[in-house]
């Protein structure tokens, strides 16, 4: 014999089914929406602090007057894995995203370098021009432009953004496009040089670029300047420090991990009560000849109806709604807005499958303490 399909019940308990459902729904589309707000914050961050390290490495001399020693300059120039190197001024403003403010890079670059840097980095003008020598202009990376709302012809800068990271007052003649978030400013020659004992001029912070596929020889040979003398930053070196900072990711994570239980632990519950309630049921149907594995069956089949039913629907939800709130909270003002994750999907996954579980082994429990002539006698 075999117990009444879970289908037709399904079908006979609309109600039942529309609720269990939507409990299913609403935890797994909040997971995933939450997951990919999260991957927002962290890509967000990444493409700023970490990709630019892909393409070039910078050194800087330690100290306020003095210059990197030339004993490291020639050995960047003497190394075969080095392409070039560029001196610069390093300049930064504030960027701001919803759970993050931090700073971005403005490299202050020499008009005939910029050329070079840019097509490095893959950088593209896309509107305007780029800033003049001895002009307080700046062209601006196309999120920060977003980020900061601001269009050719206004100005950026702590006297017009109180807490600003960029000192002064700068007028924004271009908009670029490429890989990290690089804006460029002209090169200022009293900021990025000091005068040497020999009276000549030397250079206090720099650009490295490594040879196609060398980045980790070059990479290598960076961390090997004594500290005292320089501050070095190489890929791996930002790669680490991201790693340190994104702690507060992992913060999230616990609180994901805590919505997982809670969330689990009350789904798992209303579904136990409403199998409990229909504990008559099941013992008539043990009465009448079903064993107790085929009313196990039964529920499973039940169970997992309505956990596909409100996972599929809930990712549906969920990915249609981070297109929707990341877009808004993130592409909007120059962010990374992330609509598809893996471990959101399996974040996600974990209310079915833990939901199926927390609710088969007590049901199972109340299966096995069964008395069939107890439930006709109530009858």
């Amino acid at each position: 014999m075999k117990p009444l399909s879970a289908l037709s019940y399904c079908k006979n308990n609309k109600k039942k089914l529309i609720t269990s459902t939507i409990s299913i729904l609403v935890a797994v589309s909040f997971l995933y929406i939450f997951q990919t707000f999260v991957k927002s914050i962290g890509d967000s961050a990444y493409e700023l602090k970490v990709n630019p390290y892909k393409n070039h490495m910078t050194v800087q001399s330690i100290g306020k007057d003095k210059p990197i020693p030339k004993s490291i300059m020639n050995i960047l120039k003497d190394n075969p894995d080095v392409e070039n190197i560029i001196s610069f001024v390093s300049y930064e403003t504030r960027y701001t995203i919803p759970g993050a403010s931090t700073s971005a890079f403005i490299l202050g670059i020499r008009h005939e370098n910029i050329e070079y840097v840019m097509k490095k980095h893959n950088i593209t003008l896309k509107e305007g021009r780029l800033p003049l020598e001895n002009h307080k202009e700046v062209a601006l990376d196309y999120r920060m432009s977003k980020n900061k709302n601001v269009v050719i012809g206004d100005k950026i800068g702590n006297s017009i953004e109180k807490n600003d990271a960029l000192n002064g007052e700068y007028t924004v003649v271009g908009i670029v496009e490429g890989d990290g978030y690089l804006s460029f400013m002209p090169y200022n020659t009293d900021v990025a040089t000091t005068k040497t004992n020999e009276a000549i001029t030397a250079e206090k912070s720099i650009l490295v670029f490594p040879k196609n596929n060398k980045i980790k020889e070059v990479d290598k040979l960076l961390l090997s300047f004594p500290k005292k003398e320089v501050a070095v930053m190489t890929l791996s070196g930002i790669i680490k420090l991201y790693n340190k900072i994104a702690s507060v990711m992992r913060t999230l994570n616990m609180i994901c991990i805590l919505a997982i239980v809670v969330m689990v632990i009350s789904v798992g519950s209303s579904k136990y009560v409403e199998f409990f309630s229909r504990k008559q049921e099941l013992g008539i149907l043990n009465a009448m000849g079903y064993t107790k594995v085929e009313l196990m069956k039964k529920v499973f089949w039940e169970v997992f109806i309505v956990n596909l039913l409100g996972f599929t629907l809930g990712i549906i939800v969920g990915w249609l709604s981070s297109i929707l709130i990341n877009d808004g909270a993130f592409g909007a003002v120059g962010g990374v807005s992330v609509h598809y994750s893996s471990k959101a999907f399996l974040m996600a996954l974990y209310i079915p499958l833990f939901t199926t579980l927390f609710t088969l082994i007590p049901v199972n429990r109340m299966i096995s303490k069964l008395d069939p002539i107890v439930m006709i006698e109530k009858i």
